[in-house]
């Protein structure tokens, strides 16, 4: 057997490695001041660095945003200042003013003109001259007339009453205002207006320029002599001062009141005929009897053979028509008719006023 070799004692000295002198302790020195100064200038300096980055990218954003904005909106444009036009001068303004009552219209005419008043075609006429017909003898005046520097304008009234039948050249043939001996057939025919109403313009190759208009009452007529005058424009121009005023008195009041008067009437007898005769409401008709009638006939009844009825009443003018409506107590001639009775019974109803309303006195029994 091998001989054992005896394992000696390690001391702790020799069990500890060998000293390296060249692995030496790393000492870590702590930052001084200034290395702590610079490593906050480089912090601070970072910072700001990113604070700047976010304010670019939201000033772009804000950029972009409003670039939008303006796109979208529209581009307001300056208000123009409003541009007001010189009012044109009245030349009429300094001018006279003729009114007629009577026939209800008013006129303007120059300052310095002369006015006759009736003129020479009648009532209601008037004529406008531009010299003083008191310093011109009869001699003159024709010689006046035939001036091209002078005018004479003649406004005139047709005394009959225009109907609502028909067109105003219809009447003025019917009425012998067409054509004449004197005047020849109108060359040319215009429709206009004048103070608001209907008017023709008919030229003459003799007489020249006649304008005839309606009041919707009566015709009124205009022409100037000499038919060359200068002053043409200056009559154009009067014409269009020309004012209808029917709200006045004389026959203008006068033919309203007619007119009124007599659809009235009318009303009230045809009415009372109706029930009287056609309808047989004989209470109806009672209504049209007088307090004194009525209380004679209240418990009457009308009479039941008669069917129809037909008012008599002729007017050979408007005039006759007028006098008869005005009249207090109008009296109506009337026929009652039967079955297939051709001749009729005639009798007579006269209307008169009380209290504000149409009565009668008028009853018929029952047989």
């Amino acid at each position: 057997m091998p001989e054992e070799t005896p394992q000696l004692p390690v001391s702790e000295t020799a069990a500890r490695p060998a000293f390296d002198e060249s692995k030496q302790e790393v000492q870590i020195e702590a930052p001084s001041f200034f290395d702590k100064l610079k490593l906050q200038k480089k912090r601070i300096l970072i910072s700001l660095g990113s604070f700047l980055g976010v304010l670019l990218l939201a000033g772009a954003v804000w950029g972009a945003y409003l670039i939008g904005q303006r796109q979208t909106k529209p581009t307001l444009q300056p208000t123009p200042t409003p541009e007001f036009a010189t009012p044109t001068p009245d030349p009429t303004a300094d001018w006279q003013t003729y009114t007629n009552t009577e026939y209800g219209y008013s006129i303007k005419y120059p300052r310095e003109w002369d006015l006759v008043e009736p003129g020479s075609n009648g009532e209601g006429s008037i004529a406008l001259q531009n010299y003083l017909e008191s310093q011109v003898t009869e001699e003159e005046k024709q010689n006046v007339r035939l001036n091209p520097d002078k005018i004479a304008i003649t406004i005139g009234i047709y005394e009959e009453i225009i109907t609502e039948d028909g067109s105003l050249l219809d009447w003025l043939k019917a009425h012998g205002h067409y054509e004449s001996t004197m005047q020849g057939i109108p060359e040319s025919i215009e429709e206009t207006t004048i103070g608001g109403h209907q008017a023709l313009k008919l030229s003459y190759p003799a007489t020249g320029v006649f304008y005839n208009f309606t009041s919707g009452k009566y015709v009124f007529y205009s022409y100037f002599n000499p038919k060359d005058s200068s002053y043409a424009s200056t009559f154009d121009l009067i014409l269009s001062t020309f004012r209808f005023d029917q709200l006045t008195t004389g026959k203008f009041l006068e033919e309203e009141n007619f007119e009124s008067r007599k659809v009235s009437l009318l009303n009230a007898i045809n009415t009372y005929l109706e029930a009287l005769i056609v309808d047989k409401d004989w209470e109806k008709a009672k209504s049209y009897l007088s307090a004194s009638a009525y209380i004679r006939h209240k418990d009457a009844n009308g009479p039941s053979r008669y069917v129809s009825y037909e008012i008599l009443n002729e007017y050979h003018s408007t005039e006759e028509e007028m006098n008869f409506y005005n009249q207090q107590e109008p009296t109506f001639d009337v026929k009652f008719y039967e079955d297939d009775d051709p001749t009729g019974t005639r009798v007579s109803i006269k209307f008169f006023q009380e209290n504000g309303e149409w009565k009668t006195n008028a009853w018929f029994s029952k047989e």
